[in-house]
C-alpha cells in the first residue's frame, strides 16, 4: 500500500523508540521487564525494510523509462518508488536505523538514478530522430515532460532529467528555428515568383503550424511558432487570393469577345499551375473551397473552349459558303474570325489536357475544310481554261495570305501563282501547236476567243496573258494570210489536191467574213470549172491529136479532182454546176469517139482500106 512520508516517518520514529529499547534490552531484563516482543517487531520491521529495498533493486528502471510514454500508471508508480527511496535514505540516516541499509539503499538510488536517466535519454534521441511522425511527436515529448517533473523535483540528484529535459527543448526550438526559416523562404518566393510545388510547401506549412502548442516550453520572449504560422498562413492565403482574382481576370478576357484574349490567355498560363497547387493548401488554411477552385477554373475553361470549338465550325460552314459564291467581303469577315479563333487555340493550348483535345479537334475541322477548298483550287488550276474560275480562286489565296493561320492550311501564294502562270503559258502552246497542226478556224477561233479570257489574270500572272495573246494573234493572222493565198493559187491553179482539207474550215465557220471568203472561192471554183468543161467539151469536137488528147486528159484530172475534193460542197459553189454528172458526159462523149473510130476501123477493115485504118487506129492510141 502508498503511504505518505509522514506516515513513513513516524514508523521510522517509532523504529527509533523501539531500537533504543533493543539497545537496552539486557539492562531492562535485570530488572525483569519482558522486551523479547520487542526486538522480535524492531527485527522483523528491519528485515520487511530489507525486503522492500531488495525488491526496488530488482527493478530495472532504465527498461521501464523506455516503456513509459506507453503507461502513464507505470509512470507514476516509478516516481513514486524514486520518492521513497528518497524518503527512506532521508529517514534511516534521520534515525540512524541501520547502516548497512544506508549503503543498500545509496547503492540503489545510484543505480536508480542512472537507470532512470539512461532511460530518459533513450526516449529524448529515439524523439529527437523521429522529429518527422509529427503526430506521435506531441503526445512523446509531454511524456517526456511528464517524467521530468516527476523525477527532477525529488532531489537534487534527478536535476540531470532537468538539464536533459531543458536540452531536448532547446534543441526542438533549433529545428523550428531553422525549419521557420525555411518556411518563411518558401513564402516569400511563393509571395514574388508563385506557388511551385505546393503539396511539399502545405505539408510543410501544416507541420510546422501543428507545433504551435510547443509555444508553452518556451519563455515569453522566446514564443515563436504561433507568431510565424500566423505570418506564413496569411502569406499563403494573400498569394493564393491574388492568384484567384488573376484568374478571374483572365477567365474574363478570354470569355468576353471585347476583351483582349491574349492578355487573358496569358494571364491564365501564368496562373493556372498555380492555382493547381494551392488545392494542397486547403486543409492547413481551412479553407475547403480551395480543394475544388481549380476544378472551377478548369470547367469555365473548359466551356469557353467548348463554344469556341462551336463558332470555328459554324466559321467552317460559312467559309465554305463564302468561297463557293465568291463573295470576297463575306470570305474576308469569315476568315478573320477563323484567324482569331486558330490564334486563340494556339494560344490555349498547354494550359489544360482537356481543354487541348476540344481545341485539337476544331482545329482539325478548319484545317480539313481549308484542304478542301486547296483540293478544289489544285483542280481548277489543272484546267484549261476556266478563266473566271481561276480568277476567283487566285482572288481568294490573295485576299487569305494575310492571314497567315489560315494560309498556313491553304496551297502558298506564289506557288498557285506560278500554277496559274503555267496554265495559261499552257494554253497558249496549245493554240500555237493547233494553228501548226489544222485550219479549223471556229475552232481556233473559239480557243483564241477563250483565251482572250485570260487576261483577268494578268494581275496575278505577271501579264502572262497579255503577253502571250499579241504574238498569238498574229500567228492566227499568219497562218489565215497563208491559207487564204495558198487558196487562191491552188483555185487559180486549179489544182484540187488536198483543197479539202484548206477550205472545209471556212465552209464550216459562223464567222461572216470567212463565209464570205468561203462563198468567193466557191463562186472562182464554179466559174473555172464551167469554163474547163466548156473547154473540154469544145476541143472534143475538133480533131484528135495528140496535144487536144492530153489537154482534155489534164482538165478531165482537174474536174475529177475538184469533185472529189469538193463534192460535199459542190452546193455551195454558185451556178447551175453538176460536176459528176458533166464528168460523165464528157467521158460518154469520149466513149461515143471510141466507138465511132472503132466501127470506122471495121467498116475500113471489111473494105481494106489501109489508109483510113491506120487513122482510126492512130485515134484510139490516142485517146
Amino acid at each position: 500500500a502508498t503511504i505518505t512520508q509522514n506516515e513513513l516517518e513516524t514508523i521510522f520514529c517509532n523504529l527509533s523508540v523501539l531500537k533504543s529499547v533493543c539497545n537496552d534490552a539486557a539492562g531492562l531484563r535485570k530488572h525483569s521487564i519482558d522486551v523479547d516482543s520487542v526486538v522480535h517487531v524492531f527485527s522483523s520491521s528491519l528485515s520487511a525494510f530489507h525486503s522492500i529495498v531488495s525488491s526496488w533493486g530488482e527493478i530495472s528502471a532504465d527498461t521501464v523509462v523506455k516503456e513509459i510514454p506507453a503507461n502513464d500508471t507505470q509512470m507514476k508508480i516509478l516516481a513514486g518508488t524514486a520518492q521513497r527511496i528518497e524518503d527512506l535514505l532521508f529517514l534511516i540516516e534521520k534515525y540512524s536505523m541501520s547502516l548497512d541499509m544506508i549503503d543498500k539503499i545509496k547503492m540503489l538510488q545510484e543505480k536508480f538514478v542512472l537507470g532512470v536517466i539512461e532511460g530518459f535519454e533513450y526516449l529524448c534521441c529515439k524523439l529527437q530522430s523521429d522529429f518527422h511522425l509529427i503526430s506521435h511527436f506531441k503526445v512523446s515529448f509531454e511524456n517526456i515532460y511528464t517524467l521530468s517533473e516527476l523525477f527532477g523535483n525529488i532531489s537534487h540528484v534527478w536535476k540531470p532529467i532537468v538539464v536533459k529535459f531543458g536540452s531536448l527543448v532547446e534543441k526542438t526550438k533549433a529545428t523550428l528555428r531553422t525549419n521557420s526559416g525555411e518556411i518563411d523562404e518558401m513564402s516569400q518566393s511563393a509571395k514574388a515568383h508563385g506557388l511551385r510545388d505546393g503539396q511539399k510547401a502545405a505539408r510543410v506549412l501544416e507541420d510546422f503550424v501543428s507545433f504551435s502548442w510547443f509555444d508553452t516550453y518556451l519563455s515569453g520572449e522566446e514564443k515563436f511558432i504561433l507568431n510565424c504560422s500566423i505570418k506564413f498562413l496569411q502569406v499563403y492565403k494573400d498569394r493564393i487570393l491574388f492568384v484567384k482574382n488573376q484568374l478571374m481576370e483572365g477567365i474574363s478576357k478570354v470569355t468576353n469577345s471585347l476583351c483582349n484574349s491574349e492578355e487573358g490567355v496569358l494571364i491564365l498560363k501564368e496562373f493556372m499551375v498555380e492555382i493547381c497547387q494551392a488545392s494542397h493548401f486547403a486543409y492547413v488554411l481551412k479553407d475547403e473551397g480551395l480543394s475544388t477552385i481549380e476544378g472551377e477554373f478548369k470547367e469555365q475553361l473548359l466551356n469557353h473552349a467548348e463554344k469556341l470549338a462551336k463558332n470555328m465550325e459554324k466559321d467552317c460552314y460559312d467559309w465554305k459558303v463564302a468561297t463557293h459564291s465568291n463573295d470576297i467581303s463575306s470570305i474576308n469577315n469569315v476568315t478573320e474570325r477563323m484567324e482569331c479563333s486558330i490564334t486563340e487555340c494556339t494560344l490555349l493550348a498547354g494550359i489544360d489536357a482537356d481543354c487541348d483535345v476540344i481545341l485539337r479537334s476544331a482545329k482539325c475541322v478548319t484545317k480539313k475544310t481549308c484542304k478542301n477548298f486547296a483540293e478544289k483550287v489544285m483542280n481548277i488550276m489543272e484546267l484549261q481554261g476556266q478563266y473566271s474560275k481561276k480568277l476567283n480562286c487566285l482572288t481568294v489565296i490573295d485576299e487569305i495570305r494575310k492571314y497567315s493561320n489560315v494560309a498556313f492550311f491553304l496551297p502558298h501564294h506564289d506557288a498557285i501563282m506560278k500554277l496559274a502562270r503555267n496554265s495559261v503559258a499552257a494554253d497558249a502552246k496549245k493554240i500555237e501547236d493547233i494553228l501548226l497542226q489544222t485550219s479549223e478556224w471556229d475552232e481556233i477561233n473559239n480557243l483564241v476567243a477563250e483565251f482572250k479570257g485570260a487576261i483577268v489574270l494578268d494581275i496575278f500572272t505577271s501579264n502572262e496573258a497579255s503577253s502571250r495573246l499579241k504574238p498569238l494573234l498574229k500567228l492566227c493572222e499568219q497562218k489565215e494570210m497563208q491559207v487564204n493565198n495558198l487558196l487562191d493559187d491552188l483555185i487559180a491553179r486549179q489544182d484540187f489536191r488536198g483543197i479539202k482539207d484548206f477550205i472545209s474550215p471556212f465552209a464550216k465557220s459562223k464567222d461572216q467574213i470567212k463565209h464570205q471568203k468561203y462563198k468567193g472561192w466557191c463562186s472562182n471554183i464554179a466559174s473555172l470549172l464551167s469554163s474547163t468543161i466548156n473547154k473540154i467539151n469544145y476541143d472534143i469536137e475538133r480533131d484528135i491529136s495528140t496535144e487536144t488528147c492530153e489537154f482534155i486528159s489534164q482538165k478531165l484530172e482537174i474536174l475529177q479532182n475538184a469533185n472529189k475534193e469538193l463534192f460535199n460542197y459542190m452546193k455551195d459553189i454558185s451556178g447551175n454546176l453538176d460536176l459528176s454528172n458533166s464528168i460523165n458526159k464528157i467521158k460518154c462523149k469520149i466513149n461515143d469517139i471510141v466507138k465511132s473510130k472503132v466501127k470506122s476501123f471495121d467498116a475500113n477493115h471489111k473494105i481494106m482500106d489501109f489508109e483510113g485504118m491506120g487513122v482510126d487506129e492512130r485515134s484510139i492510141f490516142i485517146i
